[in-house]
């Protein structure tokens, strides 16, 4: 085993709390009042999309590589979770930079 049966119940109650944190999150951004609809866009179109396919992304790595798994993977599974993670740390780009867009958009009329 690759992890400690104390790390497995970590990586296991993180992933269960994932959907819980994604939803609690997205609709806090849902309920913002942004000040202008280019901004409210950014949020809702853009950042939550993203936020829904980082938990995918979550989801699927668990799926193709769970953590008490001992056999070793197949090509074709390492490739998969491969995608993901990728998939993930790009989708984290895209967060930030709708991040970015919808303080500069909020902001803007402030620093007018």
């Amino acid at each position: 085993m690759y992890f400690t049966p104390e790390k497995l119940a970590e990586l296991n109650r993180g992933h269960g709390e994932v959907h819980k944190n994604f939803a609690d999150l997205r609709e806090r951004y849902f309920i913002r009042n942004y000040g202008n609809d280019s901004a409210k866009e950014h949020a809702v179109h853009g950042f939550a999309r993203r936020l829904g396919t980082l938990v995918r992304c979550i989801d699927r790595v668990f799926e193709i590589l769970p953590p008490d798994r001992e056999d070793i993977p197949s090509r074709d599974e390492v490739v998969d979770a491969t995608i993901n993670i990728q998939a993930f740390v790009l989708n984290i780009f895209g967060c930030l930079d709708n991040l970015a867009c919808n303080l500069s958009r909020t902001m803007s009329h402030i620093l007018v």
